[in-house]
């Protein structure tokens, strides 16, 4: 559709399609209660204004080796920049499924495409207080990667063990959320745990 062949009333309805295509302050998510239900929605930058629980995706990214790919977040996020965390990380749209928004954000960050996606499971964590159930999906992918520098800053692909090693030394600032999914996925496969 042109934008110029749109009429003036079409407008607020192409505003509200074009809001939903592409992550950002204004999409709708989602307010789920605290067994994951939907009971509203509301605008991603509204979650932490009221008492909205939320829900979103993390995707683990290992390649044929075990390696995982790790995402060093852009020094212009506004939670966390800088530090390491999932390969891709996504808020739910408003009726999304953790499977769908997984393949959304891998070809948005990563350029990845045509994978088979696995959930994991659903973690229940709090965030600044509110509940945020996050989906955990893995894909095995040796790329290629073309990461988004707009989120990502840098990747490196470690063992999940390198990086908990690095971690507790000091020398590797992970995401609180990330190091509570890297426990869960080390439970998961009979590994090293965080504590």
């Amino acid at each position: 559709m042109a934008l110029d062949k749109v009429h003036p009333q079409q407008l607020p309805r192409l505003y509200v399609l074009m809001r939903n295509l592409f992550p950002g302050p204004e999409m709708l998510v989602d307010c789920v209660d605290q067994r994951d239900q939907v009971v509203g929605k509301v605008k991603r930058k509204d979650i932490f204004r009221g008492s909205c629980g939320f829900r979103t995706v993390h995707v683990f990214v290992v390649n044929s080796n075990g390696k995982l790919l790790l995402q060093q977040q852009s020094h212009s996020r506004d939670r966390a920049p800088l530090t390491w965390g999932s390969s891709v990380a996504a808020y739910l749209f408003s009726g999304e499924t953790y499977e769908k928004a997984a393949a959304r954000r891998l070809q948005q960050e990563l350029g990845v495409s045509d994978v088979d996606i696995t959930l994991l499971g659903v973690l229940h964590l709090k965030d600044l207080g509110h509940d945020k159930f996050v989906g955990l999906a893995f894909v095995e992918s040796s790329g290629p990667f073309t990461p988004d520098p707009n989120h990502i800053e840098r990747v490196r692909l470690m063992s999940p063990n390198q990086v908990l090693a690095r971690w507790r030394k000091g020398s590797m600032a992970l995401t609180p959320t990330f190091l509570a999914l890297l426990e869960f996925y080390n439970r998961v496969r009979g590994q090293d745990t965080v504590t």
